[in-house]
């Protein structure tokens, strides 16, 4: 079906509908990358983090004074649907 579609995003049969293939997901950037290094290079930066796993492993493991850790999770407020009419 690929192969019919071709470029087109929607393949009719008789004015109809009979499928569609877009493009709605995101970039694969690890292709792009492989298809196109200078550009891939040019549009790579890197990004400060805070490494939240290490964190969490040294609050863990010291297990003394205040857990900044946990103190700075956050939270969300779920609140369960109620049960479907049987």
């Amino acid at each position: 079906m690929k192969a019919i579609a071709g470029e087109a995003e929607i393949v009719r049969t008789q004015g109809a509908v009979a499928f569609t293939w877009k493009q709605n997901g995101p970039l694969s950037t690890k292709r792009f990358a492989v298809a196109h290094p200078e550009l891939a290079a040019i549009h790579t930066h890197r990004v400060e983090a805070l490494d939240t796993k290490r964190l969490a492993a040294e609050q863990e493991s010291r297990r003394r004074g205040p857990d900044e850790y946990r103190a700075h999770h956050s939270r969300r407020l779920v609140v369960p649907k109620e049960p479907a009419a049987a």
